[in-house]
């Protein structure tokens, strides 16, 4: 070998190294992008308080990083809202999401995507888990 062949292969092996971890980037980034489009919907839960009386909270996280939080009362053949809040959502790194309400600080839910079942589980930070489901309409 001579002295120029050296430096030459080693230029080559750190062109690979860095092609490698630029694509490797990118796969990550696209998955996360994807993530989030697939947080995108309205989401609801109905939590059953009683025989006739249940609490439905829905979320609808639009594209732009904005939402709208509904809670409402459905006792027997009434409908009561009894929340109409709007707010500002984000993620981080695929597994928190971020609410924001008004000036208020941010909350942090742990959240599981599960595409298949149309199902989102978000784990408060106090440890409260509940499960939302992609309203298809």
């Amino acid at each position: 070998m001579t002295k120029q062949e050296i430096p030459l292969k080693k230029i080559v092996i750190l062109f690979f190294c860095v092609f490698a971890f630029t694509l490797s980037g990118c796969k990550k980034e696209k998955q996360e992008e994807k993530a989030v489009q697939n947080l995108i919907g309205v989401w609801v839960n109905v939590t059953f308080n009683s025989t006739y009386r249940s609490t439905i909270t829905e979320y609808d996280l639009k594209a732009n990083g904005v939402g709208n939080e509904i809670i409402a009362v459905a006792a027997g053949s009434t409908y009561t809202v009894t929340s109409d809040e709007n707010f500002k959502w984000t993620t981080q790194n695929e597994k928190v999401l971020k609410l924001q309400f008004g000036s208020d600080p941010e909350e942090l839910y742990g959240y599981v995507l599960d595409e298949e079942k149309g199902s989102l589980t978000l784990t408060s930070a106090s440890g409260t888990v509940r499960e939302y489901l992609k309203d298809r309409n």
